[in-house]
């Protein structure tokens, strides 16, 4: 039984009749065995340990399952040490883990992403782009997702490019990669969507003070395929001082979203999280962009 009175901790009448109609509720509760909770599996399940510490092993996950042979678990670890890139202070790593059907066995591997630390060039919408990695602390695996029927993408969205330095500080471009499905080496796909040195700072019209553009974009914060693989939508909240947006690589074209309006002081950050879907029929593929700092309340535009 439980008793109160208007002078227990000031409690007023109702407020006690609450707390004694709520105990109640979860007694009557108890009587009924249909009633249960719900927990993950915790019969079947796999436990994928990292190996070393501080690597935020998990950090991305994602699953791939081509047939009953090939299935895998991909993880990202981006403040790992990696065996391909040994020189370099904590770049990340992917985690490729294989399981059997009944889950008694499982291992991990580090999946070959690069190699190069020096300069580099790879294709991005129809040119040649050159660039000299920044490795050091890139976040390798810090975004992942998987299309069973396209490949992988992961990117390594604190990648900076040494052909620019500023007072000793380098522009955080961000680099993505798509990995084939068949995790050929040969055919990975370097995506150095924001190494263009014209765009690197920009000019406010406002005030003429330079301010960073693509010098900060952190290309592949958050990255995506759509549902028919027409898209890989990789998202760069730094664009454009920080107001943020995405590149949109549309089968052999890619669009970097261009904002016409002055960059505020709010730092939108747009594109630090973003999806799609095909919601309303006629085919039609919507995008949906997280800007979590949007007059610091947040907002999701589609």
């Amino acid at each position: 039984m439980i008793m109160c009175s208007k002078s227990y901790s000031g409690l007023s009448p109702f407020r006690c009749h609450s707390s004694f109609v709520l105990v109640k509720f979860m007694l009557y509760l108890t009587l009924f065995h249909s009633i249960n909770g719900f927990n993950l599996d915790t019969d079947s399940r796999i436990e994928l340990d990292g190996t070393n510490a501080g690597s935020y092993f998990g950090y991305t996950v994602a699953m791939l399952n081509q047939n009953d042979q090939n299935r895998w678990i991909l993880l990202g670890a981006p403040k790992d040490n990696s065996h391909f890139l040994p020189d370099a202070d904590r770049p990340g790593a992917i985690y490729k883990c294989t399981f059997t059907l009944d889950f008694s066995n499982h291992s991990c591997e580090e999946l070959f992403i690069d190699n190069k630390t020096e300069g580099d060039s790879a294709q991005f919408n129809g040119k040649n782009r050159i660039f000299t990695h920044g490795r050091d602390g890139q976040w390798l695996g810090a975004s992942l997702d998987v299309n069973k029927d396209a490949g992988i993408v992961t990117c390594a969205n604190r990648w900076y490019n040494k052909q620019f330095e500023v007072a000793q500080i380098y522009y955080m471009n961000g680099l993505c990669y798509e990995i084939p499905l068949d995790f050929n080496r040969n055919n990975i796909k370097k995506i150095p969507g924001l190494v263009g040195l014209d765009k690197q700072t920009m000019t406010d019209p406002r005030t003429n003070i330079t301010k960073l553009n693509y010098g900060m974009g952190a290309l592949g914060s958050s990255v995506h395929y759509s549902s028919k693989r027409e898209h890989i939508l990789l998202g760069a909240p730094g664009l454009w001082y920080f107001t943020g947006g995405l590149i949109d690589m549309h089968r052999s074209d890619a669009l970097i979203t261009e904002n016409s309006k002055p960059p505020t002081e709010r730092n939108e950050m747009a594109g630090y999280a973003i999806t799609s879907g095909q919601y309303f029929g006629m085919g039609l593929t919507t995008f949906a962009i997280g800007a979590p700092r949007d007059h610091l309340t947040g907002k999701v535009s589609g």
